[in-house]
């Protein structure tokens, strides 16, 4: 990662180019729209329990994830980097910012879903001390399972470099 990376708030200005990442990271991995539309980004922008995250180099965007907050959980929902930025840990710096805030805000666990099938995101999320709660067949809407995800912040180890 390059020292001009920086992890800030979504506005509305990144929605154009946050929709274009979605559709390339999850349309045509799984031949079913998982991410998110412009539309859906701009009603996440003004619900108060959305939270959207950037990672951005040099002035342009190569990621997001967007979580929901309510009371004292986290639900992340996605996570998508652009496939010419993929490997080169900004899926992992946007998670990263995602348990900060967590605990800065005195969430006690976050949950999440994913594909069965998507080992990259697995080894990610079990790199954070994740575990597999269970599995939701036919999850998707292509038929695809999930597992559901969940870690509990009073039990994370901190990060190592």
């Amino acid at each position: 990662m390059s020292e001009t990376t920086i992890l800030r708030r979504m506005e509305a200005r990144d929605i154009e180019l946050v929709t274009q990442i979605q559709e390339a990271t999850f349309e045509g991995r799984h031949g079913a729209a998982t991410g998110f539309t412009g539309l859906q980004l701009t009603e996440e922008l003004v619900r108060p329990w959305s939270r959207l995250w950037v990672i951005e180099e040099k002035g342009w965007v190569h990621g997001a994830l967007i979580a929901w907050h309510v009371v004292d959980e986290i639900h992340l929902l996605n996570v998508a980097v652009a496939p010419g930025a993929q490997r080169r840990g900004l899926a992992r710096r946007l998670v990263e910012g995602l348990l900060s805030y967590a605990r800065d805000e005195g969430a006690v666990q976050i949950f999440l879903e994913v594909r069965v099938d998507n080992l990259p995101a697995l080894a990610l999320y079990e790199a954070f001390g994740f575990e597999v709660l269970n599995e939701r067949k036919n999850y998707y809407g292509d038929g695809a399972s999930a597992y559901e995800m969940r870690l509990a912040i009073s039990q994370r180890p901190a990060l190592t470099p």
